[in-house]
């Protein structure tokens, strides 16, 4: 499951350098930190997000209907700021497959078939 972020970078100067991007499920204790090198989240290290860059997009999450949270922290030749205020977003559950359809065979056997949604 995969999920685009994007951001406006902030009007500060010297210019930005890096950005850091951090996820996690919606009330969940620890962040994870988006790996620009592999589009995934990891737990620990990773390669910042290249200024510039103003939207990623993230894969490896868990399942759809799940609620997901992310800040973000830039850096210039000063340090690190503070991280954004979060924003969260919820992925799409996915619709109900069409009505099941029963064939009787024989006396034992009932084929089942459906179409996806």
């Amino acid at each position: 499951t995969r999920i685009k972020v994007s951001w406006k970078p902030p009007e500060s100067s010297p210019s930005q350098l890096f950005y850091t991007l951090k996820i996690r499920s919606v009330g969940a204790g620890a962040w994870r930190l988006y790996d620009s090198a592999s589009g995934e989240l990891v737990h620990e290290g990773g390669k910042a997000i290249p200024a510039g860059t103003l939207s990623v997009v993230v894969s490896g999450l868990a399942v759809d209907g799940f609620p997901y949270e992310a800040i973000i922290s830039v850096r210039n030749s000063f340090g690190w700021s503070p991280a954004s205020q979060s924003t969260s977003c919820c992925l799409p559950v996915p619709t109900a497959p069409a009505a099941p359809q029963l064939e009787v065979l024989d006396a034992t056997k009932v084929k089942v078939s459906w179409k996806p949604p």
